[in-house]
């Protein structure tokens, strides 16, 4: 009897520890975010006052902000404004439902390709939303603007989701075109979230390469309809001359800053491990070097079909890469708003590594390298997450105490964002005292 309830607590035990992990997140929100604009916030205060005056029209929505398009994100900050009579703290948790929306692609995935249910996930699948919901990414998760630099992440995992549901032979051909509709349609509002939303579509092409290589309707529809959106995307593309002139100045001289990038790289994509330039370093390229020697071992036992999904999120996380790479390369620090997306090649890597492990695990002989290895990700991944957690708790009153005096200098004119905070006072909002 004894050993049944154990096993019963054992059973339900790693999905409790999930649900424990997006609860931290929210809580630390909650304790450290302040109703304030924050950033690039202010520029709301022109939104609202157009949605106040019933003049707001499409064209407010659909507009350039720098080299971003963001029409999802200001459609859903106009909605919670309205709704919340503009709490700036309700805007921040958006961030947390975006990120709870993207673990239900990943979840669904990995149930469906490694054989448990979605309710009853095995211990390693823990690394899954501990990684997700980090708090190195704090600064999305505090700052009431930031969410609109996640919102392209669950879209592109559910352009994924479905793309790939559309090609796998079990479902009838009406499902498999509804599928397909559904992902162009969250591909599409990927991309006109933010420009981190573009890559959603040659990870598709990834993800059609794996699965559906002759299936030239598939790919015609998928290309027809990127050129179409990333058309419409450069047609509507307006940069700063500052930020061209950078881009361009990397580009031109792109041999001589070549090591620079790469060491950049590397740091970005360890960023899920903390702030110190040097581990992050060596944990980008132990994070790229596993993934490379999991791609190659999958290659040669011909099962990169069946992890059509991960190599396709590996794609669009190195796309992502690439372009804050060289758009930030001047500033030569890691940020951590920038960490959510590299989040996403940390689970891949998990999904990818039990993957190879899976049948080994199968056999008597390589059962326990199996246990080994998988627990060896569970344990880098538990130290992720802690020290997040301890980093965070450590931070998070400095950089609430960073945005309030920010906030105070601009009401008080010290700022160049102190005319939006007069249009503020004029729109009757008072802001919170402490």
């Amino acid at each position: 009897m004894a050993k049944r309830v154990l096993a019963q607590i054992s059973g339900w035990l790693p999905l409790a520890l999930s649900v424990l992990s997006f609860a931290y997140c929210v809580r630390f929100t909650l304790d450290w975010a302040l109703n304030v604009p924050c950033s690039d916030g202010w520029m709301w205060v022109e939104v609202h006052e157009k949605y106040r005056a019933g003049t707001l029209g499409f064209s407010d929505l659909f507009v350039m902000n720098g080299e971003h398009l963001m029409f999802v994100p200001m459609a859903l900050y106009v909605a919670i404004g309205a709704a919340t009579d503009l709490d700036f703290r309700a805007q921040t948790l958006l961030t947390h439902v975006q990120l709870l929306v993207s673990l239900v692609p990943i979840w669904l995935v990995a149930a469906r390709q490694f054989g448990f249910k979605w309710y009853r996930p095995p211990w390693w699948f823990v690394t899954v939303p501990f990684l997700l919901f980090s708090l190195w990414q704090r600064r999305n998760l505090l700052c009431s603007f930031q969410p609109c630099f996640v919102t392209p992440l669950p879209f592109t995992l559910l352009a994924l989701y479905f793309l790939e549901r559309a090609l796998r032979p079990e479902l009838g051909v009406r499902s498999q075109y509804l599928a397909l509709g559904l992902s162009v349609i969250s591909a599409t509002l990927g991309s006109y979230s933010h420009s981190m939303g573009l890559g959603v579509w040659p990870a598709g092409v990834c993800l059609l390469l794996c699965l559906a290589r002759r299936r030239f309707g598939y790919h015609a529809v998928w290309l027809g309809s990127a050129v179409v959106v990333c058309g419409i995307y450069a047609y509507e593309y307006r940069t700063s001359a500052a930020h061209a002139h950078h881009v361009g100045a990397v580009l031109s001289d792109l041999g001589s800053l070549l090591p620079s990038l790469a060491e950049f790289l590397m740091r970005l994509v360890g960023s899920p491990i903390g702030e110190v330039d040097e581990h992050q370093a060596i944990c980008g390229i132990v994070v790229t070097s596993l993934s490379a020697f999991c791609i190659y071992r999958l290659w040669q036992k011909k099962r990169l079909s069946e992890n059509a999904f991960w190599l396709a999120s590996l794609v669009y996380g190195w796309f992502v890469a690439g372009i804050i790479a060289v758009g930030r390369i001047h500033i030569g620090t890691t940020q951590s708003r920038y960490v959510t997306y590299f989040l996403v090649l940390w689970i891949v890597l998990v999904c990818l590594t039990t993957s190879l492990l899976k049948p080994e695990a199968e056999e008597l002989s390589g059962r326990r390298f199996a246990y080994q290895a998988r627990g060896a990700i569970l344990a880098l991944s538990i130290l992720a997450f802690g020290t997040s957690y301890w980093s965070a708790e450590q931070h998070g009153n400095s950089d609430m105490k960073n945005l309030w005096n920010h906030v105070r200098k601009t009401m008080r004119g010290r700022t160049h964002d102190s005319q939006w905070a007069e249009r503020w006072r004029a729109l009757g909002v008072d802001l919170p005292r402490r």
